[in-house]
């Protein structure tokens, strides 16, 4: 096509890329990871001063891994993210609010955790079985100061990059994600797509006939050339993904022995979210 330049062309292979990548959940898109979520800690005292960022640990002995995680006093109901530590001293995102008091009980604890860096978006949680995805307003309305602790029972999508369950993880629990991974767009004469490279070009010469068939009649009938071979070739790169699919999915177990180790469910493909459409 004369009409369009280089750039022109590559932006309109990497429309069609992304297009086709959103058109239906390829089987290698999906990837797994394991999360591991962290025992709230409570050894030791604190000291707390109002209006101040700072927490002064007593016997603590705190490790650099607790940044990131939260801060709650005794059992009051407002709970701060940790920003730094320095010789058993706590810097808070934002000043505490309670009152000036020393050798008080406390809680760090982490019920938000990162997802996969290639994350694209999270499709489904689980530990020991599927967990429902629920909304953060939902939780936030049920309660929103984060006091309940135990096993896993819903996970939140909060951002892009964020993900919570709730309630409180109280312990150390495997978790197992099921999620998109993000697609980098073509730009190397040596990047190979990760759909079929004829039905690629055969979408972006399609969208691109569509594109000038209005200034130029011949293209109209190029466009229905290359309507039909994409529709064929969609179809055959649709049919070879689902094979990959096509082994039983679930497996279902019933009466008194019904497997609770999370061991099990680890090692088992049950409830395949990628069949959960």
């Amino acid at each position: 096509m004369p009409e369009l330049s280089a750039i022109q062309l590559s932006l309109r292979i990497n429309r069609s890329y992304q297009h086709l990548l959103d058109l239906h959940p390829w089987s290698f898109l999906k990837q797994e990871a394991l999360v591991t979520t962290y025992a709230p800690i409570k050894s030791g005292t604190v000291s707390v001063t109002n209006n101040s960022t700072n927490v002064v640990g007593t016997n603590t002995n705190w490790t650099t891994a607790v940044v990131g995680r939260y801060f709650r006093c005794g059992n009051q109901s407002v709970y701060y993210r940790i920003t730094d530590l320095s010789q058993q001293t706590l810097t808070l995102e934002k000043p505490y609010s309670g009152e000036t008091a020393s050798n008080q009980p406390y809680t760090i604890f982490q019920h938000q955790y990162d997802k996969p860096a290639n994350c694209k978006n999270l499709l489904s949680v689980r530990y020991q079985h599927l967990l429902p995805s629920v909304t953060k307003m939902g939780i936030d309305s049920l309660e929103p100061d984060r006091t309940s602790t135990g096993q896993p029972v819903y996970w939140i999508d909060i951002n892009p990059t964020t993900f919570e369950v709730w309630p409180v993880p109280d312990g150390v629990y495997t978790l197992r994600l099921w999620y998109n991974i993000t697609v980098p767009e073509l730009v190397n004469e040596s990047d190979v797509p990760l759909v079929p490279e004829r039905l690629l070009l055969a979408h972006a010469r399609m969208a691109s006939y569509l594109q000038m068939a209005a200034a130029k009649s011949q293209y109209r009938d190029l466009y229905t050339l290359t309507l039909a071979e994409y529709n064929e070739l969609l179809e055959a790169a649709v049919e070879e993904d689902m094979r990959k699919l096509s082994l039983p999915n679930r497996v279902i177990v019933d009466g008194p022995h019904f497997p609770q180790s999370n061991d099990y469910w680890l090692s088992h493909d049950v409830m395949d979210p990628r069949r959960m459409r």
